[in-house]
């Protein structure tokens, strides 16, 4: 009857309630355009209009409205009941789905842990274990949809309302380093000082919202000691180490030892007293036996499966 999807009602019903399309959108790691589209798009197939502005900002027009009050629960029941059926199907199978970061095969910090999870498959090949890789945006929107079961991510991306309901612990250490072109003039130094990185410019991937170049200034300022002219977002890891190998600015990063060759060097951070680590971070509302057998089994120290002192 109409060309509707399941993600349009989602999203509808997510704006009716919160009448801010800039925070549905934040949280659903979408853009605001992206979403203002998927509602047009609901409203051609409905053939109605289901919002409009006033001067206090969005408002539910009389037969969104209607709409809303009669799908609310009745959505909600619908997602618990597919929820039930998929933890009968995952009760049946022995499979565990993890997620990983996009750099977690570039560098050689995280052989340990590599080393630990092969043999937990080894000594259990009644398991069949999904493995895939994400950008850090994408593996926190897999994490909070539960489209994996256990996401090994970095400790800053853990934040955000979106990640209070997710459990984790450290499972190793990651190191932090400046990483940039060894054609950038900064490349002949013995080493760096914050006040040689003020005014550079730097790159990085979007954590978080729509507005992480700011929020990233401010976490440069803040957290670091020092203030880039420039914060500029890429989408995904290969365009990051493009941009660094192309000597177009420099980075805040991990060591990607088996990427990047003789193209970056990586100094120490000055002065950093932040350590970050690899954390497995899972819903605990969907843990099953399964998940909580393999969790239990990384040691409680970091360190034992991180590859540097």
């Amino acid at each position: 009857m109409y060309s509707i999807t399941f993600q349009q009602i989602a999203m509808f019903l997510a704006v009716a309630q919160r009448l801010n399309i800039s925070a549905v959108a934040s949280e659903a790691y979408i853009s605001q355009a992206a979403l203002s589209k998927m509602i047009h798009r609901l409203e051609e197939s409905l053939g109605v209009q289901l919002f409009r502005r006033n001067n206090r900002g969005l408002e539910l027009t009389e037969e969104g409205e209607f709409i809303y009050s009669h799908l609310r629960y009745s959505f909600n029941s619908v997602c618990q009941t597919l929820q039930q059926a998929k933890n009968i199907s995952a009760a049946n199978k022995a499979k565990i789905r993890i997620g990983y970061p996009s750099t977690f095969d570039s560098s050689s910090d995280y052989d340990k842990l590599k080393a630990f999870i092969k043999n937990y498959q080894d000594e259990h090949p009644e398991i069949e274990f999904e493995e895939t890789l994400y950008d850090f945006l994408e593996l926190k929107r897999a994490l909070s949809y539960a489209e994996v079961d256990v996401a090994f991510m970095h400790s800053f991306l853990l934040t955000g309302d979106i990640m209070k309901s997710v459990l984790h612990k450290p499972v190793c250490n990651c190191r932090t380093f400046i990483a940039m072109s060894v054609n950038n003039p900064l490349a002949k130094a013995e080493r760096l000082t914050k006040e040689m990185l003020d005014g550079e410019i730097f790159y990085g991937m979007p954590l978080s919202s729509e507005n992480a170049e700011n929020y990233a200034m401010k976490d440069f300022k803040e957290n670091y000691g020092f203030e880039p002219r420039e914060y500029r977002l890429v989408p995904n890891f290969a365009s990051l180490l493009r941009a660094l190998s192309s000597g177009k600015g420099m980075a805040i990063s991990g060591y990607f030892s088996k990427t990047t060759n003789e193209t970056i060097k990586y100094f120490d951070f000055p002065d950093r007293r932040v350590i970050h680590t690899l954390d497995a971070a899972w819903q605990g509302s969907n843990e099953s036996t399964i998940v909580r057998d393999f969790l239990k089994s990384f040691p409680s120290d970091p360190g034992k499966l991180s590859c540097f002192e």
